[in-house]
């Protein structure tokens, strides 16, 4: 692998582990969330960490150039495809996913989705009752989710 392919995947992945520890800082940031118990909040994180994700990419896609990142992760399968290190089939399969989470940020920057927005949609998929196992808090949380759904 090139040197320059390397640092690429470096900074993609530098990017990604920081876009997860922002998400999980963010839902930290929230009075209601650091009033749950630990098990809970853990819970709530495990269940929703892609979803969360996913909303952060879209919110950074244009300050960070998703498209040149998601462009360096094709040419990187590229790559493992030549050096038979991939099947077709799982290429294929990343390929797909990459395409769909594009068309996923194309749409929400034609909607214009402003930064209040985001923080809403992040709060109704954090306090989502599906997300914790503990049936304790499943009422507390499901107000929460829906609070967010009134502002948003």
């Amino acid at each position: 692998m090139a040197p320059n392919s390397f640092m690429s995947l470096q900074y993609i992945c530098e990017f990604a582990s920081r876009l997860l520890f922002l998400s999980v800082h963010w839902a930290q940031s929230i009075a209601a969330f650091q009033n749950m118990s630990h098990d809970v909040q853990t819970s709530l994180i495990r269940g929703c960490w892609c979803q969360l994700f996913v909303l952060g990419l879209a919110q950074t896609s244009q300050v960070m150039s998703l498209a040149t990142i998601l462009s360096a992760i094709i040419t990187h399968l590229q790559t493992t495809l030549q050096q038979d290190t991939l099947s077709l089939q799982r290429i294929k399969q990343v390929t797909d996913h990459i395409c769909k989470l594009q068309d996923f940020v194309n749409t929400f920057q034609k909607l214009q989705v402003d930064e209040r927005e985001y923080a809403y949609l992040k709060s109704i998929i954090l306090f989502s009752p599906e997300n914790v196992g503990i049936r304790l808090n499943n009422r507390q949380i499901e107000r929460f989710q829906e609070m967010c759904a009134n502002e948003l």
